[in-house]
């Protein structure tokens, strides 16, 4: 609506309608983490006096308690990179924290938040660490006996007082991932954050890190699922440099970016140049995904069967590793070592769709 009047007649006309249903539409909008960018996105747009005065209201309520919180992160980001830079190390935020320090939204209360992720260069990791152990950050219970050897950053910060955990990343991407953005390509492309003693990401490298968490990492590219947070996040960047995704290419998993783009460009009517490139393989990743999101049942389904068969390779290797494996036996421990902790792995399954 921000992009296109036109939009913004659509919706006031499908809202002067009064077929919305509006309990479906909270439930979507919190699900998918966006309630506070839609309430936003109305207000910009004249549209709240359509929507019942109890909505709006608790819209209001909830806009307002994430833009306080993001304003106590950004706080607590620009405190952080003020303590690293006197000790020479210049702090490489990512993701959500910076979106909202190189003002990405057009509300700094649009974007959901939990962590505040920062990459710091191998060599100076542990003494970023130890500046927040000096500042009063603890690692948090829940990670005690957990092995971060092998993980692509520290375990998590906490501070009393503070509203984010702070995770410090040694690179940006776990595992094989890690290829697509490799450290020496990333610290020689950063961007410098106005005004702050830190950095983020080119552009073309927060592309690929939005796309890698909200398709990879948690294997919705596999279920046919988005989440429209991620999908917002994209289309935000997106807007940035209007000559991608036709100039960029991410080795190992092109047709999956392509097709990841062709959906945001579909989703918020973005202009041809999105799509003229799109190959059949990537048309037919969004007739599957629209077939399923028409038919709900079939999608839980079908999603749940992925979930399984996920679920189950994840099992099966670490029960296969671990009698040679430290961190597989901690894993396995973790969530099977206790009845208890087997309920609860078991729940978490449950609802994890």
């Amino acid at each position: 609506m921000d992009k296109e009047p036109g939009a913004a007649r659509l919706v006031n006309a499908e809202l002067s309608a009064g077929h919305i249903p509006w309990e479906d539409l909270v439930w979507m909008g919190s699900s998918h983490l966006v309630l506070p960018a839609l309430y936003s996105a109305f207000k910009r747009n004249k549209l709240l006096q359509q929507l019942p005065q109890d909505l709006s209201e608790y819209l209001a309520e909830i806009y307002q308690l994430n833009l306080d919180r993001n304003r106590s992160i950004i706080r607590q980001a620009k405190e952080i990179a003020h303590l690293f830079h006197e000790a020479g190390i210049e702090p490489v935020f990512l993701k959500g924290v910076a979106y909202l320090l190189q003002d990405l939204f057009p509300d700094a209360g649009d974007r959901v938040m939990t962590d505040i992720d920062i990459l710091i260069h191998p060599d100076q990791i542990h003494e970023a660490a130890n500046i927040l152990y000096r500042d009063g950050y603890v690692h948090p219970q829940e990670f005690a006996g957990d092995d971060f050897s092998k993980h692509h950053h520290l375990p998590g910060f906490e501070k009393p007082g503070e509203v984010a955990m702070v995770e410090l990343h040694h690179t940006a991407l776990a595992g094989s991932y890690g290829k697509l953005l490799q450290n020496e390509d990333v610290f020689s492309n950063l961007t410098k954050i106005n005004g702050l003693n830190a950095s983020v990401l080119s552009l073309r490298d927060q592309k690929i890190l939005s796309f890698v968490h909200d398709q990879l990492v948690d294997d919705d590219y596999r279920y046919r699922s988005v989440q429209i947070k991620g999908l917002y996040d994209f289309y935000r960047l997106l807007y940035l440099d209007m000559a991608a995704p036709t100039s960029e290419s991410v080795p190992g998993y092109n047709k999956k970016y392509k097709a990841y783009c062709f959906l945001v460009a579909e989703a918020f009517s973005l202009p041809n140049q999105f799509n003229t490139k799109a190959g059949r393989a990537v048309k037919r990743y969004k007739r599957q995904m629209d077939y399923l999101l028409d038919h709900p049942k079939l999608g839980s389904m079908y999603q749940l069967a992925v979930l399984y068969r996920v679920r189950i390779q994840v099992v099966l290797g670490t029960l296969i590793t671990a009698p040679f494996s430290r961190s597989a036996r901690l894993y396995f421990n973790k969530k099977a070592g206790s009845i208890p902790a087997l309920k609860k792995y078991l729940k978490g399954l449950r609802n994890e769709l």
